[in-house]
């Protein structure tokens, strides 16, 4: 197995501060929009409610003053529901990034990543109604069934928990086996490599080609399909999800110090997206770490150093002509020919970059 990547010199990261930040900081998120959905729904089910009349009343009219005003209130729709709820999470790890661990390396292109952001939001807007169709359609019964509700009271709500780490566990399986197709498969990979290509990866600069997670969405769909998880913290599992996939490609020195051993964390998942050779196929799973010990896949991370990140041939998405078709531009050369790494279809080449100083003193 590689050996890890050398001690950096200077003021590392310690562990008991890594440790507490993490579960901290993921717990407060939950709580806090939780906390946030629960004071804001009757106003946000109340406006929707407006909007919608606004919006089926301009339909019918035949005044352009009608038609005019549903243009605005379709918009207004749009523009909260599909733009603004999913960057809202975006925007909270972009600020304690830049707390904890400085600016991004460009502005410029942290505006790209957003600007590339906002539209996948509205490619995966058009792709709601075919789940709501195969959710409809699917004919085929759960061949297991694992109801909270069928399981004695006095097991109380640990069962629940159980429940939901079952299904966790479950899908994270199969997620590793999909992504080690997403490298080994050059149509796949084709896709995939444009999340691989981001050279400064973070909570904001760390999107997905819509193949990509199209094909997450259809493998839980048939999962879920034919496992019938059934749970009453349904909701604060998909919450967990969707701050655990920020942490994950965070920056900022928010980590699970040791615990790293057992579930991934930024240090983990940006070693998987090292540009190093000897980093290539290593660290595929996405949740915990057994997946890659028991397959042969493990390697492990440094514990204050987050590696450089892209693929040594080719050039991150700067348009969304570019992530859509995924035709990613070549880099220039930067040896002679016949003197150079070679190209990949996976990952891996570079050098481990220190986490800022900035951050390591704050942390």
């Amino acid at each position: 197995m590689p050996a890890s990547a050398p001690r950096p010199t200077g003021t590392t990261l310690g562990r008991g501060a890594a440790i507490r930040w993490a579960p901290l900081f993921c717990f407060l998120l939950l709580v806090g929009a939780s906390a946030a959905n629960d004071w804001t729904t009757p106003a946000q089910m109340a406006f929707a409610h407006s909007l919608g009349g606004t919006i089926k009343a301009g339909i019918t009219s035949a005044d352009i003053g009608g038609i005019v005003a549903a243009a605005l209130a379709l918009a207004a729709y749009v523009f909260l529901y599909v733009v603004a709820q999913p960057l809202a999470l975006f925007a909270v790890f972009l600020a304690v990034e830049v707390m904890l661990a400085g600016p991004p390396k460009s502005w410029r292109l942290a505006g790209n990543a957003l600007w590339l952001r906002v539209g996948l939001a509205f490619a995966y807007l058009l792709i709601r109604p075919g789940e709501a169709y195969v959710f409809a359609h699917w004919h085929f019964g759960p061949l297991l069934t694992l109801d909270q509700g069928r399981f004695p009271a006095w097991a109380g709500p640990g069962i629940g928990l159980l429940l939901a780490l079952a299904s966790a566990c479950t899908i994270n399986f199969g997620q590793y086996w999909i992504h080690r197709l997403q490298h080994a498969v050059p149509l796949l990979w084709r896709f995939h490599s444009v999340h691989h290509s981001i050279e400064d990866l973070d909570s904001l600069n760390s999107y997905l080609h819509p193949v990509d997670t199209w094909g997450q969405i259809a493998f839980t769909l048939i999962v879920t399909g034919l496992i019938g998880f059934q749970f009453d913290t349904t909701v604060w599992l998909l919450a967990f999800e969707n701050i655990y996939d920020r942490l994950q490609h965070t920056r900022a020195p928010i980590n699970f110090g040791p615990l790293g051993r057992l579930l991934v964390d930024n240090r983990y998942y940006f070693l998987h997206h090292s540009v190093r050779p000897e980093d290539y196929a290593c660290n595929f799973s996405a949740l915990f770490t057994c997946w890659d010990h028991l397959f042969g896949t493990y390697r492990k991370p440094h514990p204050t150093i987050l590696a450089t990140t892209g693929t040594i041939d080719k050039l991150p998405s700067r348009t969304l002509a570019q992530l859509f078709l995924a035709r990613l531009e070549d880099k220039a050369p930067s040896k002679p020919p016949g003197a150079g790494a070679q190209s990949r279809p996976p990952s891996s080449a570079g050098q481990a970059s220190r986490l800022s100083p900035k951050a390591q003193n704050r942390a």
